[in-house]
């Protein structure tokens, strides 16, 4: 989870006098983390949400795959991610 270091880069947004969601966006990457939520009506930052319990699956399967006969297949994948919009976002101002 990036949660932690999204909470540093605001962090460091305010020390020089930005506004998180109207001088600089924040997305950040899989935000659940249960002892620190990204929640509320609208959530602090816009994010991407993805299993990381699937993906670590898939990620042993390949690496069971490479171990066995023909580890020279090439894999490619695409995991779905879902894209939560929060407070952390905002238009482009010139």
């Amino acid at each position: 989870s990036s949660m932690i270091t999204a909470i540093g880069v605001a962090r460091a947004i305010g020390l020089c006098r930005l506004k998180i969601g109207r001088d600089i966006s924040v997305i950040t990457h899989d935000d659940a983390l249960s002892f620190l939520p990204n929640c509320g009506d609208v959530p602090i930052f816009t994010c991407t949400r993805s299993s990381v319990r699937d993906a670590g699956s898939r990620a042993a399967q390949l690496l069971i795959e490479k171990i066995l006969p023909n580890p020279d297949t090439i894999v490619s994948e695409h995991l779905e991610a879902e894209l939560i919009i929060g407070q952390s976002t905002g238009p482009l101002t010139m």
